[in-house]
């Protein structure tokens, strides 16, 4: 693992926190420390981590902030410390959206060689990801190319068309919330953003449909978008 790996630690002061802390350090991982911040869902660290640990002591809140954490940065490997009484949260956690499970008792051992395995899977995945292109229908999206083809014929698209439409091409027959979208493609999510989305999602149809494409975006009122294809 180089030592320009970043890896942001989330969670209350404490006992388990500042082990953690200590282990990355003494690893030469590039570490930043921040307070949980699940009652504000808004409020987020100006940062882009490589991985996340976050060290959950509370039983109650524990998936509500994994979940939170997977929203804001859903591409991001997440593993977990269940410092909740018992580690009993294995099953819950993993169903929140955490990457990885780790028990304080075997942090000292184990929480490295799994950060490096999270990354190696991380770094496969985007080699994968980068050469099998996104289909639907017709429509392929090759994201190493950063091109977007509509049959035969190419779609010319701004970084942020492609972008949006990447996010509704990887859940196609799925209704993407705008809050979703947004936080994917700009990292955050403020309502005003909303308008944006809408001109941005226009642009996209009619470059879609100036090149034949069946593909259709459809809008579901105060929720988000969804690419259809035909059946």
């Amino acid at each position: 693992m180089r030592s320009s790996h970043s890896v942001l630690v989330i969670g209350a002061s404490s006992f388990e926190r500042d082990a953690c802390e200590t282990l990355l350090r003494r690893n030469r991982f590039r570490t930043t420390a921040i307070e949980p911040y699940a009652k504000d869902p808004h409020s987020r660290p100006s940062v882009s981590p490589d991985t996340c640990v976050a060290v959950c002591d509370n039983m109650h809140t524990a998936t509500h902030e994994v979940r939170l954490y997977r929203e804001l940065w859903p591409a991001i490997p997440l593993l977990v410390i269940d410092a909740s009484p018992g580690s009993h949260l294995v099953a819950p956690l993993l169903e929140a959206g955490a990457d990885d499970v780790l028990s304080p008792a075997r942090m000292a051992v184990q929480l490295v060689p799994r950060l490096k395995a999270l990354a190696r899977r991380q770094a496969l995945g985007e080699t994968a990801r980068a050469h099998v292109p996104l289909r639907a229908g017709a429509l392929k999206i090759d994201l190493g190319a950063h091109k977007v083809w509509a049959g035969e014929r190419e779609v010319a698209l701004s970084p942020t068309e492609f972008r949006i439409l990447q996010k509704l091409c990887m859940h196609v027959g799925r209704v993407v919330p705008h809050r979703e979208i947004l936080i994917a493609v700009w990292g955050e999510f403020r309502p005003e953003m909303a308008e944006a989305l809408r001109v941005y999602i226009r642009h996209i149809r009619r470059k879609v449909q100036e090149a034949g494409q069946a593909v259709t975006i459809v809008t579901r009122p105060g929720i988000g978008y969804m690419l259809a294809v035909p059946s």
